[in-house]
């Protein structure tokens, strides 16, 4: 029985949306957004240039955020880890770095993919991969977190 994902929006709302699901069940001061960020690069290790990233988009319903956009990467040194950290487009104060999870993947290069993971330490995301191709190639990511 699908009715639990049928909600009912009102159109007396400001600031938050309350859902309200067919069973009659309120939740309350539900934050729902999207819009668009300018993500901030920062610790950088074997990379050539500094890592550019293009404008990114996010959703966040609830406390869950996902963030989905693209940058291109120039790594130094083949078959060695390239890592470098992203800003995110709503604060959250991580305790682990499962606490954000996504991917990247160049689709210039056979099999090279990375790990997108929180960075407790400063709370931002962090991309993570194994360098195997020393040009300049562009990356797409997607990753998810929840707001601390």
């Amino acid at each position: 029985d699908p009715s639990w994902a049928q909600v009912v929006l009102t159109t007396d709302v400001t600031g938050t949306l309350p859902i309200v699901t067919t069973g009659g069940t309120t939740t309350p001061g539900v934050i729902m957004a999207s819009a668009t960020y300018a993500p901030v690069r920062s610790a950088e290790a074997n990379l050539d240039v500094n890592v550019t990233i293009s404008d990114s988009q996010y959703l966040r319903v609830g406390k869950t955020v996902s963030v989905s956009g693209r940058f291109t990467a120039d790594p130094t040194t083949p078959a060695t880890q390239t890592t470098f950290g992203i800003s995110l487009p709503v604060a959250s104060a991580f305790t682990k770095s499962d606490d954000l999870a996504g991917v990247a993947f160049s689709g210039n290069i056979a099999g090279m993919g990375g790990e997108v993971m929180a960075d407790q330490t400063n709370d931002r995301a962090n991309v993570t991969w194994v360098s195997g191709d020393v040009t300049a190639q562009t990356w797409s990511y997607i990753y998810l977190y929840q707001v601390k």
